[in-house]
């Protein structure tokens, strides 16, 4: 028997009926790799007993067993990466569902106690004080639009994410970036108050833009770990963080009834952040 009509006939017949057998009686379900190799072994065995049972020659019988033993060799490395495969998929699904439900739970508490906090707030102040911290809000949030250079989404997104010297270079261009900030606050502020008629805002825009300062020093930790989805812990640090600074810019509101105590509130949050 030639030995191109042997492998033909193998793939047909032999071959998938040998595997159909193994893979019937081997249950390659939670496999670990270890048992491999035994199943090999047995898978070896069982194709000397099918070749002497069909009453091949000696020659015809190596040749038989290695084509066998390279053939289930390929199916037992598809069948385990296959099995990988679901188990990384089923785990990754797990853990993108818990990560959503730490990020939907976290807004759904920050908006509450914003909530929250704004009608307490809106008791102790003057409504004119929400009107100058809107500017400030304003202000700030365009410059930090503007000199955003896309540090977090670079340690989510890069390979060398996890690396320490990655890690140190992004929180350097972030303490660079939050300094930046402040720098053209304390430029801008005069022709802010100059606009808007409105003088305190003058030395208010340079005080609340420290707060960029004090978050261009936060962890890249925490940024670390949305990369690998534990969103737990920086959801924690974040609504705690936040949750203090709101008691304190309360707790300033009731005694001094300034706008200054929604700009120490805000520091305050950041410094913990």
């Amino acid at each position: 028997m030639a030995p191109v009509s042997i492998e033909r006939a193998l793939s047909k017949g032999l071959g998938h009926l040998l595997l159909q057998v193994l893979y019937s009686r081997l249950s390659l379900k939670g496999l670990q790799c270890s048992g491999v190799g035994h199943i090999f072994a047995i898978a070896t065995v069982s194709c000397a007993q099918v070749t002497e049972s069909f009453g091949f020659q000696k020659q015809e019988r190596r040749h038989i067993k290695d084509y066998l033993r390279v053939t289930i060799r390929k199916q037992l490395a598809l069948a385990l990466q296959k099995l990988n495969h679901a188990r990384t998929g089923d785990e990754l699904r797990y853990r993108a569902l818990r990560a959503s439900a730490w990020t939907v739970g976290g807004n759904l508490t920050s908006v509450a106690i914003r909530l929250g906090s704004n009608l307490v707030l809106t008791r102790l102040l003057f409504p004119e004080a929400f009107g100058i911290m809107a500017i400030v809000q304003a202000i700030m949030v365009g410059i930090a639009l503007l000199t955003d250079v896309g540090i977090e989404p670079a340690i989510i997104q890069n390979k060398r994410g996890h690396e320490p010297v990655f890690l140190n270079t992004a929180w350097t261009m972030q303490a660079i970036q939050g300094t930046l900030i402040w720098l053209i606050v304390c430029g801008l502020a005069p022709f802010v108050a100059s606009l808007y008629d409105q003088p305190i805002l003058a030395s208010l825009l340079p005080v609340a833009a420290l707060g960029a300062v004090l978050g261009g020093l936060s962890s890249t930790k925490l940024v670390a770990a949305s990369r690998v989805l534990n969103i737990k812990k920086r959801v924690l640090i974040e609504v705690s963080s936040y949750s203090l600074g709101i008691l304190l810019t309360i707790l300033l509101a009731w005694i001094y009834e300034s706008i200054w105590s929604l700009v120490c509130g805000g520091l305050i949050g950041a410094l913990f952040c």
